[in-house]
């Protein structure tokens, strides 16, 4: 499959398999439609820094960052730190902190019965 640029280059593009077996593109069959793109940053160029550093992270989430880094590298690490800094307020600051809300309303329905108890049985 190939595409032509306005500059006239072709270009192979990659196509995504979300499947685990492969799939073969048979010649004519339309695996999208072409958009016009604006580029953002010339390719091969660095992302942009992140603004928070590692030492940061707010402490109720120290625990959860350290045990995420384990095998990040280092700007995958700042990037952690720049989503868990954003993300703070979301996050419990402890196991009395799980807020409340009065959005969504529901009835547990109980019964004067006893309880049913079967023997286990073997699944096959």
């Amino acid at each position: 499959m190939l595409l032509c640029r306005h500059d006239r280059q072709l270009v192979s593009p990659s196509v995504f398999n979300s499947g685990t077996t492969p799939n073969l593109l048979k010649r004519g069959t339309v695996a999208g439609v072409p958009q016009p793109a604006n580029m953002l940053e010339e390719a091969g160029t660095c992302p942009s820094k992140v603004t928070a550093a590692p030492d940061h992270v707010p402490s109720h989430l120290q625990s959860l960052y350290a045990e995420s880094c384990v095998n990040l590298l280092e700007e995958d690490r700042w990037r952690l730190a720049e989503l868990l800094t954003s993300y703070s307020d979301v996050f419990s600051t402890g196991p009395t902190n799980l807020g409340r809300t009065s959005l969504v309303k529901h009835d547990i329905m109980t019964t004067t019965e006893p309880p049913i108890k079967q023997q286990p049985r073997r699944m096959t």
